[in-house]
């Protein structure tokens, strides 16, 4: 997939309204968008939930792998971090 997907261009696309959306918030610093966005492909190839999604990248070394988690420095992101996420690319008000 990475050298199938766009990478760059997706996020390129998609990074003004993360970031913007983040601006003057306090809390956790944002998850890379790529990271982000690489997280909700994995969900919707495989049909998951958030909640479903966020234990499987704990279960799956290969989906860690593939968003470029190192466990050793980085969590995964919860299933809450996804479904924002979700409601940003799928055009939802954040509430």
């Amino acid at each position: 997939m990475d050298q199938t997907i766009p990478w760059d261009r997706w996020v390129a696309v998609i990074q003004p309204h993360y970031y913007q959306e983040r601006r003057g918030k306090r809390g956790c610093k944002p998850v890379p968008l790529e990271t982000m966005l690489r997280m909700y492909l994995l969900q919707l190839w495989f049909s998951l939930s958030d909640e479903g999604a966020e234990e499987a990248f704990y279960d799956s070394y290969a989906m860690r792998r593939f968003m470029g988690l190192d466990f050793a420095r980085q969590q995964v992101p919860d299933a809450t971090t996804l479904l924002h996420f979700r409601h940003l690319l799928e055009g939802h008000e954040p509430g």
